[in-house]
């Protein structure tokens, strides 16, 4: 067997080179207004569906990001719930379906959901699984 040098396990082949430019090329082509209506209509499909809830706060964050991406932002009384958000995340990561959801404000009572991989029909699913694991 020939010997191999630190780079030689992570070669990479033109195939892969070639799919990876494709999909950058398809990405940054697409229309960037079209891509931003459809995640900010995901974000208020979320926030209608999962309607009014004592000690909860359902809105949507456009502005506060670096990013074009909207946010919907879930903010808990936690002593009115008697859960924290870190109790919501889990029992959302656990749950059929698991539920993925931005932990980087747990520590403020805050559940952030972002719509970049949110597929037609899905901010239903996950606001009935709110609705459902907050006891409305």
């Amino acid at each position: 067997a020939p010997h191999h040098g630190i780079g030689r396990p992570c070669k990479v082949g033109k195939e892969q080179i070639i799919g990876l430019l494709t999909a950058l090329e398809r990405f940054a082509g697409g229309q960037l207004e079209v891509r931003s209506a459809l995640w900010r209509n995901r974000i208020d499909e979320l926030v209608a569906a999962f309607g009014n809830i004592p000690g909860v706060e359902f809105t949507i964050d456009v502005y506060s990001r670096p990013s074009e991406i909207p946010m919907a932002v879930l903010k808990l009384d936690e002593a009115v719930l008697g859960k924290t958000a870190l109790d919501i995340l889990l029992e959302l990561q656990q749950g059929n379906p698991p539920i993925q959801a931005n932990p980087s404000r747990l520590s403020e009572g805050i559940v952030l959901f972002g719509p970049v991989c949110m597929k037609l029909g899905e901010p239903e699913t996950v606001a009935l699984r709110l609705r459902e694991i907050l006891g409305a």
